[in-house]
């Protein structure tokens, strides 16, 4: 383990970033806590001691990176890790068939730019503060470790900006690393899975559970500890340089639209108002999407839409699903039709709940 080392981390405030920092101040680092001048960062680093110091970073911006760099020369006289952390995401089709919308060149472009370029960024303007070192016993000077995403290789519907992204991330980690090899600085990019963010913090348990069922094992969300656990053992592990390493609990991410079906039948038992689903649906972006989440109650009695709920009878239910859609009146006729003289049925019940979830999906997203 390097010792008295001197760390910078982006996104340090929340999150992956935030546990990593907690893990470098744990273990004796001095650590620049890098992030945006809206974050919660200067809080963050009065409530984790001495050791660590809140630089406002934009990735982005050359002077903000050359700043925190600078106060790490003149406060600590060195830089020897540098972990990127920041990063934004959209959920956006490529093209809106039913809407005539495609998706807006700004968003991908804003995407690229703060996940790809804000990270390369700090790479380039780091590294040559690490070159400044005196080399180790095996000539090191410095390491870097970046964060991609399974969406890389895995991405789902509405990420291609996202993945785009995270696989350019990816894809650079090797060439950089022969870049930076005649000076002894290192670079790896871990992939993580579904962790324990804000973000999935910020969902229903309902969702958050049906999520961590999506893991093969650990069943469960990651916990952004064990993401710096993995960050400690790159910058402790000599020989790990120019790889990509995956920390997943050995997911493959679904489509979304199969995501979404799947987590709306695990949460069929009881309600859950729509609004809080929003979040996630969205990534972030908070718009606002017609969904219909039918549930289990009496026998399909009930119906949950948008947040509020209407009693009815099973077959009133059926009549009422081309109203409660509006512009798309004729989209569950054929279903309709079938269902409506097998209400005893439960295994066609279940079918034509299963197909209505994955038309309305069609049509809002």
């Amino acid at each position: 383990m390097l010792k008295n080392a001197v760390a910078l981390v982006t996104g340090g405030a929340s999150g992956l970033g935030r546990a990593t920092v907690e893990r470098f101040a744990g273990a004796g680092y001095n650590v620049l806590l890098c992030d945006l001048p809206t974050s919660k960062g200067h809080d963050v680093a009065k409530e984790l001691g001495e050791k660590v110091v809140y630089c406002p970073v934009d990735v982005l911006s050359e002077k903000d990176v050359s700043g925190a760099l600078e106060v790490a020369k003149s406060k600590f006289g060195r830089l020897d890790v540098s972990v990127n952390c920041a990063g934004i995401a959209v959920a956006v089709k490529t093209y809106n068939f039913n809407k005539k919308v495609a998706h807006k060149l700004e968003d991908f472009q804003r995407v690229l730019l703060v996940n790809t370029a804000g990270t390369f960024n700090v790479i380039r303007l780091s590294a040559g503060l690490m070159g400044e070192n005196e080399p180790n016993a095996d000539g090191q000077r410095g390491v870097i470790v970046n964060t991609a995403s399974v969406a890389a290789y895995d991405g789902q519907i509405g990420q291609a900006a996202y993945s785009a992204s995270k696989a350019a991330v990816v894809g650079m980690t090797l060439p950089i690393a022969r870049d930076l090899s005649t000076q002894g600085i290192r670079i790896v990019t871990v992939a993580p899975g579904l962790f324990n963010t804000p973000m999935l913090q910020a969902l229903p348990d309902k969702v958050r559970a049906f999520l961590a069922k999506t893991v093969p094992f650990p069943q469960r969300l990651g916990e952004p500890s064990e993401y710096a656990q993995l960050v400690q053992s790159i910058v402790d592990n000599p020989m790990l340089n120019g790889e990509v390493i995956r920390l997943d609990g050995a997911l493959r991410m679904m489509p979304r639209d199969e995501v979404l079906t799947g987590m709306l039948l695990h949460m069929i038992k009881s309600p859950v108002p729509v609004n809080k689903l929003n979040y996630f649906l969205s990534l972030g972006e908070r718009r606002r999407f017609l969904i219909i989440i039918f549930y289990e109650m009496d026998s399909f009695s009930t119906l949950s839409y948008d947040g509020f709920h209407h009693p009815t009878s099973y077959r009133s239910m059926i009549g009422r699903l081309p109203a409660t859609l509006g512009k798309k009146n004729g989209i569950f006729k054929f279903y309709i039709e079938t269902s409506v003289n097998f209400l005893d049925r439960k295994d066609l019940r279940w079918k034509f709940l299963q197909k209505a979830i994955l038309l309305a999906f069609e049509y809002h997203f």
